[in-house]
């Protein structure tokens, strides 16, 4: 991996580690309320943005492993389990998905 920044002064890195609020993922400054974003880190130092979101190496589960999780864990149909696993290429559901699962779960909860 190469950037453009050969060396970090440790009193930078001191005073963003002091100002990183973990509970809203952002950096209290003199300044205001400052959130990093992946593009910022991207365009910043030059890492391309490449590959999954998540690479859960060792970490794989099986399709009918996989459908049993949705539809335990997310209210998820088997079918439409593997709907998506087919469109994914394996026991994988993309983010919109998953947003899209959440929002269905948060209308039956308001609704009942």
């Amino acid at each position: 991996l190469k950037t453009n920044y050969n060396h970090v002064g440790s009193g930078l890195l001191t005073a963003f580690t002091e100002r990183w609020q973990p509970e809203t993922g952002t950096f209290h400054l003199p300044i205001g309320e400052m959130t990093i974003t992946l593009d910022d880190v991207s365009c910043l130092l030059h890492i391309p943005i490449t590959g999954k979101m998540l690479n859960h190496a060792g970490t794989s589960c099986t399709m009918e492993e996989g459908q049993d999780m949705c539809e335990e864990l997310l209210n998820f149909s088997r079918e439409d389990a593997q709907e998506e696993f087919d469109k994914m290429k394996g026991a994988h559901v993309s983010f919109a998905k998953l947003l899209e699962i959440y929002h269905d779960n948060l209308n039956l909860a308001l609704a009942a």
